[in-house]
């Protein structure tokens, strides 16, 4: 009871942010503008009551290549479905019965039965939102451990406010569960060489979220095998005990991946190979069919990141086909304050500024540190900086197409910077008054 009155008593500021931010990621979830995908998942939200029911029925199955149920299944990690089915069956709502059709018009689909109604959208929305506030609190530790409580409270406050979360974490859709994943990662980095499963967790969250966060697996390794608290007396006892930490990740990590995936019940191997294909495929036909073109250049890719974590205005659809329909849904909700801070040349430029002097502040302090020093010191920083670096190379590497919402994974990263450079740049700002000895004001005295 005492650490938990603790908990509260210590952070009070923090528990205030956290329910003026939370009240109002709430209270605007219905408000967020319509996105085709939505319905996507609120259709394949019924695997929840399927994987209680008959969860068999959800495996791979070679006869059933045409099946609509079975390639979302493949294409898409199952966290979000189960999520959403949670949130609607805790409404006593039923799942959406018809997928949507982008060949077909707004007014065709909703005749279909393919447009949610508000209840069944906001139940679903709702649901990701709590997951995305939970994910808020472990940033939150995050940046008290790396720099304090006040570069908790700053990285709380840039990524509640941030454009990119309010917009797409509050979908219906996998966005607000990549946030909740990479935050709980970002937090077991501190205590992952003790808890090794703790960083598994995290990163089995954010996988199944988005399999873009696979790219983090090295950072994981390295993470449970950096401990500095207890050194081994012989180079066995820490290879034995380190390898002792990776084994322990890896089958958690694998484990729980596999429990969640019925999908790989049956033929794990043969699964995984059709669910790598149809995820190539889909992305050849994205990038030859949209009007939106690919980048070839690893350079513009990094280019377009970028600019579409900072400056670039919200993208509320990937492709035109129903813009007349949502275009008084985006007016109103562009007109709501807080939903487009820090964005454009100004406040992205603002945004990046810092994230770079807290980039430039971390490098610069571990190059500073003597070997000893950095071991001790600075192991989570140079966990933090390796995260951004595999995330960002594995985003640039292996996503050709420049949606904004697929930079996500890097948006905890960002705010975490930010907060460090804001932070730095304070304390150089702020600097105490110099204080004489009492005997000066005679030095000075006589001086004059």
């Amino acid at each position: 009871m005492k650490p938990t009155l603790a908990l509260f008593r210590n952070d009070r500021l923090f528990w205030l942010l956290f329910l003026l931010i939370g009240g109002f990621m709430l209270w605007g979830a219905r408000l967020v503008p319509f996105h085709p995908d939505e319905s996507t998942y609120l259709y394949m939200s019924s695997d929840f009551e399927v994987l209680f029911e008959k969860p068999a029925s959800l495996a791979w199955n070679s006869a059933q290549e045409n099946n609509p149920r079975q390639l979302y299944r493949l294409l898409n990690p199952p966290l979000t479905h189960y999520v959403l089915g949670m949130g609607r069956a805790l409404s006593n709502l039923h799942p959406l019965p018809i997928d949507w059709d982008w060949s077909k018009s707004w007014e065709e689909n909703r005749q279909a039965g393919a447009l949610p109604e508000e209840r069944l959208l906001l139940a679903g929305r709702v649901a990701v939102t709590l997951c995305l506030l939970i994910g808020l609190f472990f940033l939150y530790r995050a940046g008290k451990q790396l720099g304090g409580q006040w570069t908790g409270i700053l990285t709380v406050l840039l990524m509640g406010s941030n454009m990119l979360v309010l917009l797409h974490g509050r979908r219906a859709m996998s966005e607000g569960l990549l946030i909740f994943g990479i935050c709980i990662f970002l937090w077991s980095l501190a205590h992952s060489a003790r808890y090794p499963w703790l960083a598994a967790l995290g990163l089995f969250l954010a996988f199944n979220a988005k399999p873009s966060t696979l790219a983090l697996l090295p950072v994981g390794f390295l993470a449970v095998c950096w401990n500095d608290k207890h050194k081994a007396k012989s180079l066995k006892n820490w290879l034995c005990a380190r390898g002792l930490a990776l084994t322990q990740f890896s089958v958690v990590f694998i484990l729980l991946t596999w429990i969640v995936n019925p999908v790989l019940w049956k033929n794990p191997l043969r699964a995984a190979r059709a669910a790598i294909n149809a995820r190539r495929d889909l992305v050849s036909r994205q990038v030859s069919e949209i009007s939106i073109q690919g980048l070839d250049s690893p350079v513009l890719r990094a280019a377009m990141l970028v600019a579409n974590l900072t400056i670039l205005p919200p993208a509320f659809a990937e492709v035109g086909n129903y813009l007349s329909e949502t275009a008084g849904q985006e007016q109103a909700y562009l007109a709501i304050f807080g939903h487009n801070l820090l964005r454009g040349w100004v406040g992205g430029g603002i945004l990046l500024s810092l994230t770079l002097l807290g980039l430039v502040g971390i490098v610069s302090r571990i190059i500073s540190s003597q070997s000893s020093q950095v071991n001790l010191n600075r192991r989570n920083e140079l966990l933090l900086l390796l995260t951004g670096l595999f995330q960002t190379v594995g985003l640039v590497v292996a996503v050709p197409l420049p949606w904004q919402r697929y930079c996500l994974p890097l948006v905890p990263l960002i705010c975490l910077l930010a907060a460090l450079g804001l932070v730095e740049l304070s304390q150089r700002l702020v600097k105490p008054k110099r204080r004489y000895p009492k005997y000066s004001r005679n030095l000075r005295r006589t001086a004059g």
